[in-house]
């Protein structure tokens, strides 16, 4: 048989036969055929994978961004919320079973050092999608920002600012106080007043100042704010060289002086919320706070009345090394603005097992659009792109004439251009320190201890905090809090 194939195959068969194996060798097996795909198949892109995302004291919002993520991302979401008392009750561990988290702004310095959240690689934040250069400029530079690195999208910052009844300050002859010691001065005179508009109905005359057991800090150290704060100088509440507090020298007491002067029992319980609502609802004539729809319980009718005006500042600032008041330069704002302390900000987990979809995403929940679809609801939201100020209406509510948002929304674009802002340091214990100077202030305003005894006091409980921290340490985080 053999015989017989060899006699049936020319010699030009072997010769095919080994140019065969040569091709082969050189260009390799062909691929298996793929199946044809049916004419009504459709080529779809893969969702992204499932995320779980942790939201800390902003109630309300979960859903509408579950809901947002499947409609326009064709993801599945999960979200989990807690006070921020929880958050810590566990030493912020809840980062860990999540991909991302959504927190306030003063505890980055807390996450970072504990290693739970990542860096923003430039990619992201670079990115036309996420567009960082139509960010507010503090937002972008300062807030989300810990030493040189973004660990976090912005989500906003409220602004506290000046509401005030302007048919009240007509009757009285005078405009918004352009400094604290105005401010103080008017209030001292509205409260003596007895105003009636011009169909005999009385005026009110009360003047809200948030001083409740959470808020004391962020309000009396607003007031404080144009006193310690001056173009390059770095050290506001702690020396910038060595952790020192500096809350119980001269400019804090003439302050807390002052305040506790003009403060009333209703202060004492009043939260910024409560302001809004009061001066909205007719019950004040002026009161400190910010406008947000997150903070209205109820649908508000147009107060026509009501205008806002930039927080007072000071003629002075500070000069703590010389230890004397120093008259600013006529170039220099007396306007020094508080921020950072009721802001959100999203991150990735450094656990997240779906690191690429999780910075997606905290792209997309900054997204200027995307924003604007739950944000507003939040008791923190605050504009913070300057897209977003073409809707300002939806982040004050309903109960704002379009010329009171007019004004709010000039106040935040000359906020963003000035050089000085007043932002607590976000340092590992920041809720510590904070708390303890909110009840050393609510002492003293309840009459149970001086002024100057009061915020000796915090001076000691801060030294305290820092010690048991480690003070080199924290004068480390100090300066990346300050973007060294």
């Amino acid at each position: 048989m053999l015989k017989e194939l060899e006699r049936k195959t020319p010699v030009r068969l072997g010769t095919s036969f080994l140019g065969f194996v040569l091709l082969v060798g050189l260009l390799g097996c062909p691929a298996p055929t793929k199946p044809v795909a049916d004419d009504d198949s459709v080529d779809e892109k893969a969702a992204p994978s499932p995320l779980s995302l942790l939201i800390v004291d902003a109630p309300n919002i979960g859903p509408l961004i579950e809901r947002q993520w499947a409609a326009r991302r064709d993801g599945k979401l999960t979200t989990t919320e807690m006070t921020v008392e929880q958050f810590q009750s566990n030493d912020y561990q809840a980062v860990k079973q999540n991909d991302v988290v959504i927190y306030p702004v003063e505890l980055v310095g807390e996450l970072v050092k504990r290693e739970l959240v990542q860096e923003v690689p430039k990619s992201i934040w670079d990115s036309e999608e996420f567009n960082k250069k139509g960010l507010f400029r503090k937002s972008r530079t300062r807030l989300v920002r810990f030493g040189l690195s973004a660990w976090g999208t912005p989500l906003g910052s409220p602004q506290l600012v000046l509401m005030y009844r302007q048919d009240v300050l007509e009757q009285l002859g005078v405009t918004p106080p352009r400094t604290w010691q105005d401010f103080f001065e008017l209030t001292k005179r509205l409260r003596e007043a007895d105003l009636k508009d011009a169909e005999g109905k009385a005026l009110p005359t009360e003047v809200d100042i948030p001083m409740n057991e959470q808020w004391a800090s962020v309000s009396f150290l607003a007031m404080c704010a144009a006193d310690i704060r001056y173009r390059g100088k770095i050290s506001t509440v702690f020396d910038i060289d060595d952790m020192n507090p500096l809350v119980n020298q001269k400019p804090f007491v003439k302050k807390l002086v002052a305040v506790k002067e003009v403060v009333d029992e209703d202060d004492l319980r009043m939260t910024p919320a409560d302001a809004y609502r009061r001066i909205l609802d007719g019950e004040s004539a002026m009161a400190i706070g910010w406008p947000s729809a997150g903070l209205l319980d109820k649908q508000a009718g147009v107060n026509r009345n009501v205008q806002i005006a930039r927080l007072p500042g000071s003629e002075d600032w500070f000069d703590f090394e010389e230890q004397l008041p120093v008259r600013r330069d006529k170039d220099e704002p007396i306007h020094v603005d508080s921020l950072g302390f009721d802001g959100r900000m999203a991150s990735v987990s450094t656990t997240s097992a779906e690191t690429r979809e999780s910075f997606e995403l905290i792209s997309w929940l900054a997204n200027k659009q995307i924003s604007l679809l739950f944000l507003p609801e939040s008791p923190s939201g605050a504009p913070f792109r300057a897209s977003h100020l073409g809707n300002a209406e939806r982040w004050t509510g309903p109960g704002l004439a379009p010329e009171a948002v007019d004004a709010y929304v000039e106040i935040l674009q000359a906020t963003d251009k000035s050089n000085t802002a007043f932002i607590f340091p976000r340092i590992p214990e920041v809720k510590a320190y904070r708390s303890r100077m909110d009840a050393a202030i609510t002492s003293c305003l309840a009459g149970e201890i001086e002024p100057q005894a009061a915020l000796d006091r915090v001076v000691e409980q801060w030294k305290t905090i820092t010690d048991n921290q480690g003070q080199a340490k924290q004068r480390s985080w100090l300066r990346k809090s300050e973007g060294f």
